[in-house]
């Protein structure tokens, strides 16, 4: 009798275990379908009208940053040919070494 027992425990095991393996695939397929996986490259060409990137496009955004990071730095600059007030908040104790040798 535990013969015919055990074998009805391993007939559910591996139901339970298919069931879990097809449930699995399934939820792989429908997350690839709602694009989960791709790369966030094709979402941007999606974007942009046509799907393809625009050479002419992509130069003119890297110029029109590079001119804000040139203000920016200009803007800095100024403040560093200025005053500059430091405020020390935490000094850590000096410490001299000593020589073991002085000239007198």
């Amino acid at each position: 009798m535990s013969a015919n027992t055990d074998n009805g425990t391993t007939g559910r095991r591996t139901t339970n275990l298919l069931l879990a393996a097809i449930a699995g695939l399934l939820l792989f397929q429908v997350a690839d379908r709602m694009s989960v996986f791709e790369p966030a490259a094709a979402h941007a060409a999606q974007d942009r009208p046509g799907g393809l990137i625009s050479a002419a496009a992509q130069r003119q955004d890297i110029i029109k940053e590079l001119k804000g990071l040139s203000t920016r730095m200009v803007a800095i600059e100024k403040q560093l040919q200025g005053e500059l007030r430091v405020r020390v908040t935490d000094m850590p104790e000096i410490k001299i070494p000593r020589d073991e040798k002085r000239e007198d």
